[in-house]
């Protein structure tokens, strides 16, 4: 029975740090940190490995539901802002 426990520890501190880097790297790349009110990818990525799937689930209803008005994916350089 220890053994189960453990693994499922083992497996999900794996996701955990999964889900975690993939935060910190996606907010990152979308440059969260720009605006006072924001936080910075270093702390989603805290979050998400403390937090897990609500934490991933938070990071997408802000950054990726469409309810931002101001769009941050990156643009290539020198296109014109829409």
């Amino acid at each position: 029975m220890e053994v189960i426990i453990l693994a499922f520890g083992l497996i999900s501190f794996i996701v955990h740090f999964g889900l975690a880097l993939a935060v910190y790297s996606d907010a990152k790349r979308l440059n969260t940190y720009r605006l006072p009110m924001e936080i910075g990818p270093g702390l989603w990525g805290a979050a998400t490995l403390l937090g897990g799937i609500l934490a991933v689930g938070i990071y997408w209803f802000i950054y990726h539901s469409g309810i931002r008005s101001d769009r941050t994916e990156p643009r290539p350089p020198g296109s014109p802002r829409l």
